[in-house]
């Protein structure tokens, strides 16, 4: 137990070291991510989720997202052909045999309680995204129903809100893996003594 501990402060170490070593690449790292993003909407997005669990989990994850953080699609803003509307280039859209009554966005990119057919853009009756595509035409209406924002910036955004949680907790941790490291060499120590002590009184008591 104690050898775990020690093995996960040190994975804990090097990520940090790690994390300043790569502060300068952080430009790198972004598109990165919104690559994978990308990737990962275009083609496992809702693909085959009763027979490929990889996807089925991608799905979960994209969705159960998209619900946290009040987002949908990859990154941008509400104008953006990479947020919601990226969803029209991926394979759960694009592969259906008809789009007349299918969504253009899932239902976790609807603001709960909200009406969903007007979110969703079924029967193409609403005036506006996700209906219509952006740039937005004159006479586009908001729709109030529908998370505009991609889900990279929210996701931003939260770490900024959240930072100072973030920070207090990369400070709590290795100090409570030190004290379970020192806890759990005392208690080894201990049982050694006690089983040091239980030998020595056997060959004490097979002598007499």
């Amino acid at each position: 137990y104690g050898g775990v501990l020690i093995l996960v402060l040190l994975l804990l170490v090097g990520g940090s070291v790690m994390g300043f070593m790569l502060k300068g690449k952080v430009s790198i790292l972004d598109e990165d991510i919104k690559l994978h993003f990308i990737r990962t909407l275009e083609v496992q997005y809702g693909v085959d989720t009763s027979k490929n669990p990889e996807n089925n989990l991608i799905t979960d994850a994209w969705d159960a997202m998209q619900r946290t953080l009040k987002c949908c699609g990859a990154y941008g803003d509400q104008d953006s052909l990479t947020s919601w509307a990226f969803y029209r280039n991926t394979d759960w859209y694009v592969k259906r045999p008809t789009h007349i009554m299918y969504p253009f966005v899932p239902k976790s990119c609807c603001v709960p309680g909200k009406n969903e057919y007007d979110c969703q853009g079924i029967r193409n009756e609403f005036n506006g995204y996700p209906v219509k595509p952006p740039p937005p035409a004159r006479g586009t209406i908001q729709n109030p129903n529908l998370y505009q924002e991609g889900c990279y910036d929210k996701a931003i955004e939260y770490i900024k809100q959240h930072s100072l949680y973030i920070t207090l907790a990369c400070a709590i941790v290795p100090i409570l893996l030190l004290v379970g490291i020192i806890v759990s060499c005392y208690m080894c120590c201990t049982v050694k003594n006690d089983d040091d002590e239980d030998d020595d009184e056997e060959e004490n008591e097979a002598h007499v």
